[in-house]
């Protein structure tokens, strides 16, 4: 009996262990929730509505319920409703209340959120027709920030402002760019809608005639365009292994190619002598640029640029002459570039390199005194204030462009900045009390990749005509290599003797 008694008192004892591991849980969530009062489910489709509270969670093993002997011998359990529980409350408010509350506030939040940004498009976004009551603000606050939700605003909000520059910004950028152009130059038919209009033309020895200036040496242009006498001679008997050794015998210079004579200097014969290896290795780059897609800088640095210094490195014009890139130096003063004839200033040009003179002393002081009383955003001799030319004269502009360029846009450069640099010089003319007088035809070259072509601009008081193509050489051979050298070489002896002599009378 002793033993019946104690596991009938035992059996007695498990309700009351039941219930008070009921009572420990239902604590336990009490706690949890007043510690995670904010741990609800939002579902958001255009409103903001707060569907569910997680409150149940999965019971533990100590609170689980015996199963009845039935279930335990395979039978189908007897399906009971559960009890219907009581609301648990949070800081004496029922659950019911905090959820109205926490839907309330975010409804109004979204409410305020939409009054702020009426501007924004719609995005199938529908407004909340309930009309809430409004909570003091105080309240709202608090109950915005026990929801721990950050509020939900229309589909594109953000991206916008940060896409769309704000008014201050934009009112800022148009300050800063106030000196800059406005309307683009995109083609060359653009510029015939300008109070300085450029027009295209064809050029011939006809043409070439009449202009004068660079296109006194047409016909030694077109010559070294066919490839006649373009390799010094002296190069045929110093130069032959390297060009059997580099060239396959079909790629030898035909004797048309030789000059007639050799040059006289020592210094410059000796220079020349280098040209073959030289002017190889210059090919081999450019091919390889085409390859491997480089920039235009790169093509720059690798062969445009090495062929003018192999020109310019020529003895004679050690101390007349030289080259810059002159990426960076813009048409200054404004009043250079050509306005549209609505009156808005059209985009300013820039090229990529130039060929300049060399001022002797007397020429620099020259200089100086003709710019000494000019506005101080006219200071300069050519179209731009950049410190490197202000006082070098320029002859030469050269714009490149990388292989398969299509369009117009290096003249549509050229002109601009040709162009400038025509007016400028008719503002030195006039200065000196000569107005009128003529302004030579200067030289433009444009590089596409490989290849080489002249033009030439020529301007008058109301207008300016780009005259060309000629093509003038190629980087695709050694032969084509050499006709630009010979092109270019003429070119700056005509700025270094020609143009000097303009230049210098119109400063007296």
């Amino acid at each position: 009996m002793s033993d019946g008694g104690s596991v009938l008192t035992w059996l007695e004892t498990i309700p009351s262990e039941q219930q008070q591991s009921e009572g420990h849980n239902k604590r336990k969530r009490k706690r949890d929730l007043q510690q995670h009062g904010h741990d609800f489910r939002t579902a958001c489709l255009g409103h903001w509505k707060i569907d569910t509270l997680v409150l149940n969670a999965r019971p533990n093993k100590a609170s689980r319920p015996r199963l009845p002997n039935n279930e335990m011998q395979g039978q189908k359990p007897e399906v009971r409703p559960s009890p219907q529980k009581k609301p648990v409350t949070r800081r004496g408010q029922p659950v019911q209340a905090q959820i109205r509350e926490k839907e309330e506030a975010a409804e109004v939040e979204q409410e305020e959120l939409d009054h702020g940004t009426q501007e924004e498009p719609d995005h199938g976004m529908q407004e909340d027709e309930t009309d809430l009551e409004e909570p003091t603000p105080k309240a709202r606050s608090r109950a915005t920030l026990a929801s721990g939700h950050v509020p939900r605003l229309p589909y594109p909000d953000t991206r916008l402002e940060a896409s769309v520059s704000s008014p201050s910004r934009k009112s800022t950028n148009d300050e800063a760019s106030s000196t800059r152009s406005r309307s683009p130059v995109k083609r060359m038919a653009d510029l015939l809608m300008v109070n300085r209009p450029t027009k295209l033309c064809d050029l011939d020895g006809a043409v070439a005639e009449r202009l004068g200036g660079v296109m006194d040496r047409y016909e030694r242009l077109v010559e070294i365009s066919r490839g006649q006498q373009v390799v010094p001679v002296h190069l045929r008997r110093d130069s032959q292994a390297d060009v059997e050794r580099i060239l396959h015998k079909h790629d030898w210079p035909l004797d048309y190619n030789y000059t007639s004579s050799e040059t006289t200097e020592v210094d410059e014969r000796e220079y020349q002598r280098s040209w073959t290896g030289q002017l190889q290795n210059v090919s081999k780059q450019a091919k390889k640029c085409v390859r491997e897609f480089h920039s235009e800088a790169n093509w720059n640095s690798r062969v445009h640029e090495h062929i003018l210094e192999l020109v310019i490195q020529n003895p004679k014009y050690h101390e007349s002459m030289d080259y810059l890139n002159i990426t960076d130096a813009r048409i200054q003063p404004p009043s250079l570039s050509p306005s549209h004839l609505s009156g808005t200033s059209m985009q300013s040009k820039l090229v990529d390199l130039a060929v300049y003179l060399k001022p002797t002393a007397h020429m620099q002081e020259r200089i100086l005194r003709a710019l000494t009383n000019l506005d101080k955003n006219s200071q300069s001799i050519n179209q731009t204030l950049s410190a490197s030319l202000r006082l070098n004269p320029i002859s030469l502009s050269i714009e490149t462009k990388i292989p398969f360029t299509g369009g117009d846009v290096a003249d549509v450069q050229l002109a601009v900045w040709a162009g400038a640099g025509l007016l400028r010089l008719a503002q030195l003319l006039k200065q000196h009390g000569k107005a009128g007088g003529e302004v030579p035809t200067l030289p433009v070259l444009t590089f596409y990749g490989h290849d080489l072509f002249l033009s030439a601009i020529k301007g008058d008081d109301h207008s300016n005509n780009l005259y060309g193509q000629l093509p003038i050489g190629s980087t695709r051979t050694l032969l084509g290599a050499f006709q630009m050298v010979a092109a270019l070489d003429l070119l700056v002896d005509w700025s270094d003797k020609d143009y000097r002599e303009w230049f210098a009378s119109v400063l007296e």
